[in-house]
């Protein structure tokens, strides 16, 4: 069962990551932590999941549950999950077994840096060992770690169980083996993987991200509109291409036929009169309490649990139409 789903791995990387994988460790079980258990269960692994928290167990199989239920719209998973996730509280005793592992804990430096010193004395030298971080340079996380060559950035986006982008981004002491061999394994799960070769900031989807939101909260800071008004925009507007093709690809399309060389050339005028009336906001205590105002005031989000419940439901929607 698992043989084949990982039978693209190549020779180069045979020395770091298993080419059979049965059991994957989930350390933390939070948001993401729940995501990556059923994405992994999905495809047939068992999960032996851990947290500091025991009662966070309680939480987590009706997440995980639900998550199940939403991979299973989308596309085939195998049965019999329940069965091949347990729990352990215990950090050693859950992963000792474990082919794989994927760290879900705060994003707190000192605590990844401490928990993958810990991981990295128990495993096997040829098991991987990803966080989830969305920021924390792996350079720092595996800096005392005896094996760090096995360890990366395995960064997905929230809901990670529907979201396909994972980030992995290796650190100073990464072997290029390992980011193969992540890439492979990420990839038979359906993830789309890119892969950051340099270890900036924000890794790459957030930088696009921290800027538009940066730029939203200018444009209500400064009363160019009003927060409902920004996020129509986005929503009506590029939104909807940009959950099609990526921003190169769409500056192509503005000129036709005649490429994205000649985009380029045409709109430097205008993204140069753009950008030069873009400036850094100040987040103040003003700012934060007047969209906080605004927000609250959205009918879609007077109720956030329902809210969430929305996006996951038309993400699901967006998901199947993309993959039809």
């Amino acid at each position: 069962m698992n043989a084949d789903r990982t039978s693209g791995f190549h020779d180069e990387a045979a020395a770091i990551g298993r080419a059979d994988l049965k059991t994957v460790a989930c350390v933390g079980l939070g948001l993401i932590g729940t995501s990556w258990a059923a994405v992994f269960l999905s495809r047939g692994f068992a999960v032996c999941a851990t947290d500091t928290e025991e009662r966070s167990w309680q939480r987590a199989v009706p997440m995980i549950e639900a998550n199940m239920a939403d991979l299973a719209k989308i596309g085939p998973v195998v049965g019999g999950w329940r069965e091949r996730l347990r729990f352990e509280p215990d950090l050693a005793s859950a992963v000792r077994q474990a082919d794989f592992v994927q760290e879900n804990g705060p994003e707190q430096e000192a605590l990844k840096v401490d928990l993958f010193t810990q991981l990295d004395s128990v495993l096997a030298p040829d098991v991987v060992i990803a966080s989830s971080t969305s920021g924390i340079p792996m350079s720092a996380i595996q800096k005392n770690c005896r094996h760090p060559e096995r360890c990366i950035v395995g960064h997905p986006f929230t809901p990670a169980h529907l979201v396909p982008l994972v980030e992995i981004v290796g650190g100073a002491k990464t072997s290029p083996g390992a980011l193969h061999w992540a890439r492979t394994f990420y990839e038979s799960l359906g993830k789309t993987v890119v892969h950051v070769r340099k270890d900036v900031p924000g890794f790459l989807a957030n930088r696009f991200q921290t800027l538009v939101l940066q730029e939203a909260l200018s444009l209500v800071k400064n009363g160019v509109a009003t927060v409902e008004e920004v996020d129509e925009a986005f929503v009506n507007g590029p939104g909807l291409r940009w959950a099609l093709y990526g921003p190169f690809a769409l500056t192509a399309f503005s000129a036709g036929e005649k490429g994205i060389g000649a985009a380029l050339r045409r709109y430097k005028g205008h993204r140069e009169n753009v950008l030069a009336s873009i400036h850094p906001v100040e987040v103040d205590n003003a700012l934060i309490d007047e969209v906080e105002r605004q927000v609250g005031e959205l009918p879609e989000l007077k109720e956030p649990g329902k809210a969430l419940q929305d996006r996951d439901r038309q993400l699901l929607e967006l998901l199947r139409h993309l993959r039809q």
